[in-house]
């Protein structure tokens, strides 16, 4: 591959299965894609042909290196899984990539959070996170966050929250914005934790989160409420320890899996000692609110 000129911006782009999805754009993350896009059937500028239940990621870069070896891991992808392919390399010009950015990361509204990135304003705004694309993790636009997001504004006030799994951080944001006193930010990923330490500074809470490497054990005592958008197979496997985290009466709201995965993920937290007192779906992706019993 060819250099790609400073004036330049690659974008690397492929189809795969919406249940791949997030699995690739993690990898890809991992390997220095600055940024991720992820054009599903609910946007509006997302390629015709697009099937159902299929997805397409286009990747940034900022570094010729990682831009050659995420095109090297997508090829590898399509060659093992059929269900992956359009692999293919984009360079555009600075002002086509900076409208084509602009164009799709757009603000997000979920109950009285706004998240927006930076040359979007936000005065009048109850409570604004601003979350800037480029940066690793999300941005706020998958269904999942926003969901999470809109049931943490049903669950409040609250007076400890913890955010398992906690990405780019916008979660525990929007629980210190809101008024938590005592919010923690856990994630097994060094790099998720340094970017939810870049995004509270770049909101002026870097005094309002405590932010540990780690899984539900980083975290000490009990929390009135945990914030966990993962996978349904860690969700419920976590479900026995992540309920000795939370207090009596408590809740947990739980997302990152896929509508038909609702029931079973539901049904693992049953068994550790919590009701269900919700299920929220938005396109594919559900959501729950689990209460624990009191002792």
């Amino acid at each position: 591959m060819s250099a790609i000129l400073p004036s330049r911006h690659a974008q690397l782009r492929l189809r795969a299965p919406l249940s791949r999805a997030e699995e690739i754009c993690e990898r890809f993350l991992c390997l220095g894609a600055s940024g991720a896009q992820w054009l599903d059937d609910s946007c509006l500028d997302r390629p015709a042909d697009l099937r159902e239940n299929e997805v397409e990621l286009r990747f940034s870069f900022t570094a010729d290196e990682a831009c050659r070896a995420c095109r090297e891991e997508g090829e590898r992808l399509a060659a093992e899984d059929e269900r992956i392919g359009n692999v293919s390399l984009v360079v555009l010009d600075s002002a086509d990539w900076a409208t084509a950015w602009r164009a799709h990361h757009r603000p997000v509204r979920a109950g009285r959070f706004f998240v927006h990135p930076e040359w979007v304003p936000a005065e009048g705004e109850r409570y604004p996170i601003r979350i800037d694309p480029g940066m690793a993790f999300g941005t706020g636009l998958h269904p999942t966050t926003h969901m999470c997001l809109t049931d943490l504004d049903r669950c409040l006030p609250a007076n400890r929250v913890l955010d398992l799994g906690c990405g780019s951080g916008v979660l525990a944001l929007a629980a210190a914005r809101a008024g938590v006193p005592d919010v923690w930010a856990v994630d097994i990923d060094p790099e998720a934790c340094r970017v939810t330490r870049e995004n509270a500074e770049r909101n002026g809470l870097g005094d309002r989160l405590m932010i540990r490497e780690g899984d539900v054990d980083a975290a000490p005592g009990r929390f009135d409420l945990v914030l966990a958008n993962i996978l349904s197979g860690p969700l419920m496997a976590m479900a026995p320890r992540l309920a000795m985290r939370v207090s009596p009466g408590g809740r947990v709201v739980l997302s990152g899996l896929l509508r038909e995965e609702a029931a079973e993920v539901a049904d693992a937290y049953r068994r550790a000692g919590f009701q269900q007192e919700s299920v929220r779906c938005e396109e594919e992706w559900a959501c729950l609110i689990m209460q624990r019993g009191g002792e």
